[in-house]
């Protein structure tokens, strides 16, 4: 049972040491103010410099009265001491009172010393004054240790080299080498992947990714050599912004580049293999990039900058509510415009009429208008979104782009009405434009599709042709043809005819 005891008593030995609070974690400071005792535990610790840490005071009051403690920082250190004022501490009574210490952008690795000034104010007695200091471990990047007098901070040259001269010399030699490789390497990389997965339009601009990477490289490379020289850290911090304004719109332009290439190459696939997904879609795909990498570019800047986004945010809610009300037309366009690109009533090519109107071909579909080209006479109409949403709209090519057009001949209810048929079906074939039946479409066909009481039938000739530009002109030269052939088989058009009685003669007119 000894040997036990003995256990026993070491292990409560080794975990009571390693409770213990250590001088180099938990360096104490304190002072005592008209019987006041003011006490930290905050000296010695580590703070990065990007991030803010709390901390506590213990105020014990030795008097037999309340009194109230006021604390302000007494010197114009980096590290910005926040604390509350005016604290009451009753008679005999102990307070813990929590601040923060937060550190500026601008601090380097380095030991600070905090100075806080404590006033004591008991009853109507004029207050008694103290200081309190500690010191305070902050963690930085804007630090030049480990990189002055070496080679891009990872050795240091062998003599004569070691001067500070040459290192700043060899730094910007590698630095300008590095970007130099690592571009050329993406450039053949880039056009490796351009050749496997090109397409039309779907290619990453090789100059535009290749000089973003250089850029970047030596937007590195300055922060580096700054480093190696030793700059002054509120330069350093400076130089360290400017190059983080150049990496961001740096990495926009390539990731747009990037974006737009992908996202065309994915629908172009898709497109190849009769999905419902196509090109149609590249504008709101666009739109969707740009509006995501300027949020993100916006927000970094302004992060940047030390802007509250939060009450940014909420800024933005209200302003956002007086913009709607005042833009609503534009806001309508913009809506209306994202129904017609995700429901997709047409496309580009489509032959289209809106509300019964004239036979449009859509030339491109945008998020606030779409442009066609008009009839026979080519034009290019622009058209808001807000009315192809709000109009029934036809689409002629919804099937196939082919398009189709009919053409009315008047014969004489007597004459031989499958010999005319025959005639107008032949005329129309021999059109090099008109085509022939297939799965989804009808080739000519020609119906009896009215009749009068003037002794004549109306024959309606159906048929498809290749080009809606066209059709026009082909059924001009098909109606040429079908008069000729009437002409060679005698079938004469009829006129029309006009019966009168003058003084009991009759005479007529056709």
């Amino acid at each position: 049972m000894k040997w036990r005891s003995i256990v026993a008593l070491t292990l409560i030995l080794i975990v009571s040491i390693l409770s213990m609070p250590t001088s180099s974690a938990y360096d104490a400071a304190s002072t005592e103010c008209d019987n006041v005792t003011v006490m930290t535990f905050a000296g010695n610790i580590e703070i990065s410099v990007l991030d803010s840490t709390d901390f506590t005071l213990n105020i014990h009051n030795g008097n037999d009265v309340p009194v109230m403690v006021n604390i302000s920082q007494v010197d114009d250190s980096p590290i910005k001491v926040n604390i509350e004022d005016d604290i009451i501490v009753d008679a005999g009574k102990t307070v813990n009172v929590n601040g923060v210490l937060a550190p500026k952008s601008f601090c380097r690795d380095d030991d600070y010393e905090i100075g806080l000034k404590i006033s004591v104010i008991r009853g109507e007695m004029a207050p008694h004054e103290s200081e309190l200091r500690f010191t305070v471990t902050t963690v930085s990047s804007l630090s030049s240790n480990g990189y002055y007098m070496t080679v891009m901070g990872l050795f240091t040259p062998p003599e004569p080299f070691d001067t500070e001269m040459w290192c700043i010399v060899f730094t910007i030699i590698g630095w300008i080498g590095l970007a130099i490789i690592v571009s050329a390497i993406g450039s053949v990389v880039i056009r490796a992947i351009g050749r496997r997965f090109a397409t039309e339009g779907s290619t990453v601009n090789g100059w535009l990714f290749t000089s973003g990477v250089f850029i970047m490289i030596i937007a590195t490379g300055i922060i580096n050599l700054a480093r190696v020289m030793a700059v002054d850290y509120k330069l350093l911090a400076t130089i360290e912004m400017v190059m983080s304004f150049v990496y961001i719109f740096t990495c926009a332009m390539v990731a747009w580049d990037v974006y737009k290439a992908f996202v065309s190459y994915l629908l172009k696939r898709a497109e190849r293999f009769n999905t419902e997904i196509n090109t149609s879609l590249l504008p709101l795909t666009h739109l969707l990039g740009k509006i995501i990498i300027t949020l993100v570019v916006v927000t970094y800047i302004l992060s940047k900058l030390g802007v509250n986004l939060a009450g940014m945010v909420a800024g933005a809610g209200v302003a956002t509510l007086g913009v709607s009300l005042g833009a609503k037309p534009v806001i309508n366009e913009f809506f209306s415009g994202l129904i017609v690109l995700m429901t997709r009533p047409f496309i580009k090519d489509d032959l289209i009429r809106v509300d019964g109107g004239d036979t449009l071909t859509v030339k491109s579909v945008g998020v606030m208008k779409t442009t066609f080209y008009t009839g026979y006479s080519n034009d290019i109409i622009s058209l808001p979104n807000s009315m192809l949403t709000s109009k029934p709209i036809t689409n002629i090519s919804w099937v196939n782009r082919n398009y189709r057009s009919t053409l009315n001949v008047r014969v004489p209810i007597t004459c031989d009405i499958e010999l005319a048929k025959r005639l107008i079906i032949e005329a129309a074939t021999e059109n090099p434009n008109v085509l022939e039946a297939k799965e989804d479409m009808h080739g000519p066909v020609v119906v009896v599709s009215d009749t009068n009481d003037h002794g004549a039938m109306v024959l309606t000739l159906a048929c498809y042709f290749k080009n809606y530009g066209d059709s026009f002109d082909d059924m001009g030269m098909i109606r040429e043809t079908v008069l000729k052939k009437f002409y060679e088989n005698d079938i004469r058009i009829p006129g029309h005819m006009t019966i009168t009685n003058i003084m009991g003669v009759e005479s007529h007119e056709e």
